[in-house]
């Protein structure tokens, strides 16, 4: 029987492009709360790569007035030029629950009226949107037809 020698084990240096690597990023994301979103950047040597995560930020300053039979609202704009708009939440309770009544777009809207709620006190919060995430509540507004 012939004596063997062990092979010379090889290696193989793991090469995984960064297409690659931003799927598994955005994959492991679609875990996280829906109120983060993360950029992932890379340059063409793959030594510097950053991945940060962020919050949506919810408009500010929400204030309600009537106007006849209708209730206006009015906001200065979230911080986030990303966002898509705003969802408009109501109740008739003070911090709800809340339903959502209608979406505000662009994000640099700043009013919205409620069309005859009826009678009554309603109280209202907003929250800043952009694809399926969502911020947190706006302040509390409200006012009494």
């Amino acid at each position: 029987m012939p004596n063997r020698q062990p092979s010379a084990r090889r290696t193989f240096p793991l090469v995984v492009p960064a297409a690659a690597l931003l799927l598994a990023a955005l994959a492991a994301l679609a875990i996280m709360a829906t109120t983060a979103y993360a950029v992932f950047t890379d340059v063409l040597d793959n030594t510097e790569n950053t991945f940060s995560t962020d919050t949506l930020d919810p408009p500010t300053g929400l204030g309600a007035s009537v106007a006849g039979s209708d209730i206006e609202l009015n906001w200065t704009p979230t911080v986030d030029t990303y966002a898509t708009g705003y969802k408009v939440l109501r109740s008739t309770t003070s911090g709800g629950p809340y339903t959502e009544i209608d979406t505000v777009t662009p994000y640099t809207e700043t009013t919205y009226t409620d069309i005859s709620p009826g009678s009554g006190t309603f109280y209202y919060v907003l929250r800043s949107y952009y694809q399926n995430w969502e911020s947190a509540d706006s302040n509390e507004a409200s006012a009494t037809i």
